[in-house]
């Protein structure tokens, strides 16, 4: 009994420092607490096999007992009872005690003390101890009827009839003789707002995590409760019935996760105190990216200051503008627009509107590119695309007609184009409708032209900024390849280079400007030669800021070698080098070479002669390379007052050539071909034969005629040099040339040949004209006509011969054959042949030499075989 009443004793003393409170006053604690929950910190800790359902519900399946108030009255007043008692009994033992000490000795105390010793040691050695740790858990009582000790391993000191229907925050929890207690608290704290220890059994509990402090807004579905406790029971409940707040937005500022629920801390509006709301009974509104613009319909729309917020009426305020939509969201089966007087979803927003309160397009960037259109006069500027009443600049633009606008910005709204720019490049942007302007219609050209004057203006764009002329533009021709039509006027493009993009000045009206039409006529290689006149320029049709040479004197005569040709109007310029600069000159400062076909041989006079590459081009003197030959003449050009022959050594004005020498410089003779026929001639052995036509010592292959003197010379070609024939053939299996006064054709010398042709034919051995044993022959042909007698003995000479000695001719065979009435040397060589005796004449192998003989006055023909 001493042991007890001193445990009893303990008990007391413990419970005593935790007193009791109503329940009234621990829904107060919790309610002032609630706060202190944001200072929670903890692990996630998952829970398997836990649904937010199965939170959500739990606290309907906690009992609220009536009778427990009585039970809980008589635990209460059974504690108090075992409080007095206690009290009773320590007082007796201590008297006991007291009475004890009295009678005993020092010794019998000393004997006494042990034995209390060993009683208390072994009560130690044989109580269970209590294993203490942290968690984090909420907790439901299953039912009034759970016991709440004040400490473990002691009688309850309360049960939880009024402690039911509301959660508890568990921080600590123990383990005592195989049992889990957990310590339950009002507050997150294991120290403040405790209520006690309870069985875990007794408890219906889930892990609690803090997730995260992040704010975060979401919007009220209208169901479910708030409470001041993440999965409040009904006693934490702060708000039983939601549906007066759907739609409101909830401005979370504390998330937990108790088991695998997901709990908010947050205020309703934004307003008033926290309550916590289960995840299930609020809506996350996904907040879209959208382009649009729109008008309010009317003055009743409702603009809502955030989604489920409060609201206003558009009223007068609002309407007749148009807005910025750069942001949707829907809610529920509505759909909202953000409205912003900026292109933000963040700047000048003025609140949330129905898409049905609002008429709206798409809104679409085109480009950023600069255009330059001209107004209309119709329609209105604003200060934004679709611009409303309220937004309008320029009610009345009919006073801006076919005045410039320049863009810089272009967008779409719904099919739509809309243009932000400056009228006439001034003053603030203004946004137009593409109805209300036209753009100039520009085209491509080729133009020179001239500045009228210094007054004109040139401008930036067409219809833009401008500024005059001046003496900086004047003077000056310009290129011109792109113009512009805008209303009635046209505009160029003037620049400094032969480009619409290149050394642009700016546009100017047409009737500011002198212009000619520019035309690129070839790139062909001239040459000509400057007169003198006029003056040289860095463009066609330059002004006096374009000259290069001013006086063109110095030049006349020199030679112009031009690389391009254009046409100026009806005026060609030629563009070229001159003295090591490029520069044009117009077609009557300049005169050409006027180059025309020919046909002459011709001769260089001395070795002194120039010969030019080109008509005034470089120059080489003819030396003894290319004198004492002879040169072909296919072309000549008149330049000037001179005359210039182009010499070749061919037939050809490409082939061949030398080079251009004047006509003063050669000694030439027109040059004709007669016919290509063949002829046969029969050379006198004088003269020369040459590799051309009147040729010189150095084309002469034959200087030393005699040698083919009576030889036939069979000629394909025949040409005139002059007045001279010249005559081209094959001699000692060379092709020469010989002058017909170096040749003959006799009928003598053509019987000769054809004989011999048929000799050739009969494989024999041509035979030999000899002049002597003609001259014999030609003696007997003139005694047969005038001794009137046709035979082969001569009344005065004998026979033939007797005439051969007669004459001293030597021989070791003669023949001789006779005819009369012949007109011609074929027809008496055909004769001949046709008759057996003379044709054996003819055919005789072993003659070698012959002789003809003809007098045409009966046409007696004679022919003398013989052998030596």
């Amino acid at each position: 009994m001493k042991r007890l009443s001193i445990y009893l004793l303990i008990f007391s003393l413990v419970f005593s420092m935790i007193p009791l409170q109503p329940l009234s006053t621990l829904a107060k604690e919790v309610s002032e607490d609630t706060e202190e929950v944001s200072n929670f910190k903890g692990d996630l800790i998952p829970v398997n096999g836990e649904t937010e359902d199965s939170l959500v519900n739990e606290e309907n399946s906690e009992t609220e007992n009536a009778g427990d108030e009585a039970s809980t009255t008589d635990m209460k007043d059974e504690t108090e009872a075992n409080e007095s008692n206690s009290e009773v009994d320590a007082t007796e033992n201590e008297s006991a005690e007291e009475l004890d000490a009295d009678e005993n000795t020092p010794e019998d105390i000393e004997r006494v003390n042990p034995s209390e010793n060993s009683i208390q040691t072994l009560a130690e050695e044989k109580k269970p101890s209590i294993n203490e740790s942290n968690t984090s858990l909420l907790g439901h009582f299953k039912s009034g009827n759970a016991k709440v000790y004040n400490k473990i391993g002691e009688e309850h000191t309360l049960v939880a009839t009024n402690l039911t229907n509301a959660v508890y925050y568990i921080k600590k929890q123990a383990n005592f003789d195989g049992d889990t207690y957990y310590l339950i608290s009002t507050n997150p704290s294991a120290t403040k707002g405790v209520i006690g220890w309870v069985k875990s059994a007794d408890l219906t509990t889930h892990t609690h995590v803090g997730v995260d402090k992040k704010a975060k807004t979401f919007y009220i579905k209208g169901n479910g409760k708030t409470t001041t406790k993440a999965w409040g029971g009904s006693k934490d409940t702060v708000h039983a019935n939601l549906s007066g707040y759907k739609n409101k937005a909830f401005q979370v500022n504390l998330t937990e996760k108790v088991g695998n629920n997901i709990w908010y801390l947050g205020k309703i509006d934004g307003k008033g105190n926290n309550v916590w709301v289960h995840s299930s009974y609020v809506q996350n509104i996904q907040q879209n990216k959208t382009s649009l613009l729109g008008h309010i319909k009317n003055r009743n729309v409702i603009i809502h200051k955030s989604i489920g917020g409060d609201t206003f009426k558009a009223g007068a305020t609002y309407t007749n503008a148009v807005y910025y939509i750069k942001a949707q969201t829907t809610v529920g089966k509505a759909t909202y627009y953000l409205i912003s007087n900026s292109p933000s979803s963040v700047n000048g927003v003025v609140g949330w509107v129905k898409s049905t309160d609002l008429s709206t397009h798409k809104h679409v960037g085109v480009d950023k590119k600069a255009k330059t259109f001209f107004i209309k006069g119709n329609g209105k500027a604003t200060t934004k695309a679709w611009g409303g009443s309220k937004d309008t600049v320029h009610a009345n633009l009919s006073k801006f007609k076919d005045q410039a606008f320049q863009v810089n910005l272009t967008e779409k709204i719904g099919n739509n184009t809309w243009y932000r720019g400056k009228i006439n490049g001034q003053d603030g942007n203004v946004w137009l409708h593409s109805s209300y302007v036209f753009s100039e219609t520009k085209s491509k050209t080729s133009l020179l032209g001239h500045i009228k004057n210094g007054n004109v203006n040139i401008y930036e764009t067409v219809g833009g900024k401008a500024s005059k002329a001046g003496a900086e533009f004047t003077n000056i021709v310009y290129y011109i390849k792109e113009q512009a039509v805008v209303g009635k006027d046209r505009y160029y493009l003037i620049s400094k280079s032969p480009s619409n993009t290149k050394g642009v000045v700016g546009w100017i009206k047409s009737t500011d400007l002198s212009t000619h039409k520019h035309v690129g006529l070839d790139k062909k290689a001239k040459t000509f030669y400057i007169k003198g006149n006029g003056k040289a320029t860095t463009k066609a049709w330059g002004g006096s800021k374009d000259t290069i040479y001013a006086d063109m004197t110095k030049y006349n005569n020199a030679t112009f070698k031009v690389h391009l040709t254009e046409k100026v109007g009806n005026n060609t310029w030629y563009r070229g080098t001159l003295d090591g600069k490029t520069v044009w000159l117009h077609s009557s400062y300049v005169y050409s070479a006027s180059k025309s076909k020919t046909s002459l041989l011709g001769h260089i006079k001395s070795g002194n002669v120039t010969i030019h590459e080109t008509i005034g081009g470089k120059t080489f003197k003819a030396g003894a390379d290319y004198t004492n030959a002879v040169y072909y003449i296919k072309e000549q050009a008149v330049a000037g007052k001179n005359t210039y022959y182009l010499i070749s050594k061919s037939p050809s004005n490409t082939k061949g050539v030398v080079g251009w020498v004047k006509s003063t410089d050669l000694s030439t003779h027109k040059h004709v071909g007669v016919d290509k026929k063949a002829k046969i001639f029969f050379i006198k052995g004088n003269g020369k034969a040459t590799s051309k036509a009147w040729g010189g010592s150095k084309d002469t292959i034959f200087s030393d005629m005699k040698q083919y003197k009576s030889e036939p010379f069979t000629v394909h070609l025949t040409e005139k040099v002059g007045n001279n024939t010249w005559y081209r053939g094959t001699l000692d299996g060379k092709t020469v040339w010989l002058h017909s006064s170096y040749l003959e054709k006799t009928f003598e010398q053509e019987v000769a040949y054809l004989t011999n042709q048929e000799r050739i034919k009969a494989g024999l051995a041509p035979l030999k004209f000899d002049e002597k044993l003609s001259d014999v022959a030609n003696v007997k042909a003139r005694d047969m006509y005038d001794n009137d007698y046709f035979d082969h003995s001569s009344p005065v000479y004998g026979s033939p011969g007797d005439m051969l000695n007669a004459f001293g001719v030597s021989y070791s065979a003669v023949g001789e054959n006779i005819a009369w009435g012949y007109r011609t040397p074929n027809s008496v060589v055909t004769g001949w042949m046709n008759s057996p005796g003379h044709k054996a004449n003819i055919l005789y192998e072993d003659f070698t030499h012959i002789g003809i003989g003809y007098d045409k006055r009966d046409s007696h023909w004679v022919q003398i075989f013989i052998s030596r």
